[in-house]
Parts: C-alpha cells; structure tokens; sequence
C-alpha cells in the first residue's frame, strides 16, 4: 500500500528504519518511554539523532535546580549553587539562541528570566527546608542531606549493565541498560547490609500522586538493577530507592509584576505550606515491579530490532497530540519541515559528564 492509501485509509505511514552496522547501542529510561509513545519519535531522536532547537522550559527548570541542589548537598553557598543553575540553563537554552532572530532572543530572554526566578526560588526553599530539619547535620558536608545515617558514597553515575533476556538469562547483544545516578548511599556503619539509590526529582504535580507513579515506574526498578551491576554483593543488597523531591511553585505571574516580586511570592509559598512542596519517600524493592520492568526493556529492545527487520517504524496518533501539547516532532514527522531542528552528537544526551 502506497503512503497516500495508508493516509486515506487511517493507517499510519511506515517510515523508513535501515539496520545499522554497529556494537550494542544503549538502551536508556528514556529512551523506553519515546518508544512507548511513538515509534517515529524514538527513530527521530535515537536513532536519527535529530532535536528540536526550541527552549524546553519544563527541562530546563529541573536541570537546574537538580545541579544546584547537587552544589547545596556537598555544603557549599546558595550562591554557588545559583550560578551552576544559571549555567545549567544556559546550556538549555544553546540551540534556540542559534534558531532565533533578533527579536527571538528578546522573547526567550523574557521568558528565561522568569523561569530563572523559579530556579532560584526552589533552591532557597529547598536549602532553607533542610536546614531546619533535624536529619541535617551542619557540621558535614559530605552530602549528609538524607538522614544523620546515611552517608552518600558516589553521585552522579553513568552506568551500563547488561540487558537480559527474562527467559534464558543470556545478555542481549544488540542493547545494554543505561542511565545516570543522582546517588547511592547506605545507612552509615552498616558495612555489607545494603544500600539505596538516591534520585532527585523535580515536579509540577501534587507531591502524593507524584509519589504514586513513581512506585510503578520502571525507571526505579531500572536504575536499581544498574547499581547492583556496578556494586556486585560488595556493600550487600540493594534495599530500595529514596526520592528527594521537590514541587514547582504553583503561583502565576501577575500583570506588571517582576521576575524578582515573582521570587519572592514563590518563596513565601514554600514557607507557608512546605509539606505541599517538599517530600523524601522510600520505594523499597519490589521484586515483582523488577522482574516486569526488566521484562518490559527486553520487550521494547525485541521491538526495535523487529521495526529494523521489517525496515519501518509506525506512527501513534494520540501521542501526537496529548495532555501536555502537541508532540514536538509533529512537524518533521508529518510534514517533512525540518527547519527548527538541529543533529546532535550523542543519543543520550543525558549520560554525558559535564564535570
């Protein structure tokens, strides 16, 4: 069937997925969502390696409040941990500076101010909610943010582990798990009997139902199986996950009011309410949660290389329009126009150490 037919029929329109020539590729969190959305998406963006040069505010925001709470664990200034922000979202912010004329940059300017303004909000709100929690010790500085017993022995992890077929227990060759590690840690002095992995998490929802969809992600269960492949049974098993997490202001901006007068109402919000704002929840290790989710990355890689076989992957039509917009591929994926996107160097993005 021709693409017109498959148009005028209903039917999505196969685009075209060669077999590439090459060694295992990663198979991230991330990535297994694209797919789960759209097919045309995850070839756009994985394996095409082709992004939108638009602001991605959302993104953005929790990039950087994610490195500045990173800077803030490690005891270091508010201010410190500011201007790593601010450089987090810069570096958000590159490719549309690159798409955008004159009066482009002005808007983006405009509107990066006032995420700035959230960005620095959070921060103080998170540090001041910390250090008024009895589980903060100020005299230690090596990441004590947790609890008085836990101690945090390595952050930031870029791991890849092998990628198992559930049935015969052999490593795939065409895919290994990836993903990046905000931190693991262990109750202090407790030697060999486990370990959790730490994930910092930024969100616009009500903190309980946030929870909720946390406990059945897979990226969880994902990110466990990582740490056990990186750890071995060296500090014992891997005893669940503890969420450090940290809601988005829900105020709006008001007319004729400032970047710095929207600061200062935020922050007042964190203070009011913090328990609307700020949550710490352990996820322990659910076996049966694994087992599916590990099951389900076999699944989506089995997928990938089926789409290749058959050479074309199919488009989901709700996903090209869903609760949080239009899907920002729409507009290479059905018209072809690729003005506004740009190739990147790397798949994941997200793996790279910008240390």
């Amino acid at each position: 069937m021709e693409a017109t037919e498959c148009v005028a029929h209903g039917m999505p329109d196969p685009t075209p997925l060669e077999t590439p020539v090459r060694g295992p590729r990663l198979l991230t969190h991330s990535a297994m969502e694209a797919w789960g959305r759209c097919e045309v998406e995850y070839k756009i963006c994985y394996e095409d390696l082709v992004v939108p040069t638009t602001y991605p505010a959302a993104l953005a925001i929790g990039s950087a409040v994610h490195a500045g709470v990173e800077v803030l664990h490690h005891g270091r200034s508010l201010a410190e941990a500011w201007v790593i922000a601010q450089g987090k979202m810069e570096s958000s912010a590159v490719r549309a500076r690159l798409a955008l004329d004159e009066a482009g940059q002005a808007e983006l300017a405009s509107s990066m101010a006032w995420d700035a303004a959230k960005v620095r909000a959070m921060l103080r709100a998170w540090l001041e909610h910390n250090d008024s929690s009895p589980r903060r010790d100020a005299e230690l500085h090596d990441l004590q943010f947790l609890d008085r017993d836990l101690e945090v022995l390595e952050t930031e992890l870029a791991l890849e582990a092998p990628l198992v077929n559930p049935l015969t227990g052999r490593p795939s060759r065409s895919f290994r798990l990836a993903g990046k590690l905000d931190a693991i840690a262990r109750k202090r002095g407790n030697g060999a009997d486990g370990y959790y992995v730490v994930e910092f998490k930024t969100t616009g929802e009500d903190l309980d139902a946030f929870v909720e969809a946390m406990g059945f992600s897979a990226q969880p269960c994902t990110y466990q199986s990582l740490a056990e492949a990186h750890l071995g049974d060296d500090l014992g098993p891997c005893l669940g996950t503890v969420l450090d997490i940290v809601r988005k202001p829900t105020i709006r901006g008001k007319k004729d009011e400032t970047p710095e007068t929207f600061e200062a109402r935020a922050l007042e919000e964190y203070r009011r309410d913090p328990t609307r704002f700020f949550r710490r929840e352990v996820l322990p290790v659910n076996e049966t949660l694994r087992r599916e989710a590990m099951a389900n990355a076999w699944r989506i890689a089995d997928s990938i290389r089926r789409a290749e076989r058959y050479g074309y992957v199919s488009k989901r039509g709700p996903s090209c329009r869903s609760a949080y917009g239009v899907c920002k591929y729409r507009a290479l994926c059905w018209h072809g126009d690729a003005a506004g996107f740009v190739t990147k160097e790397v798949a994941h993005e997200e793996l790279i150490d910008e240390a």
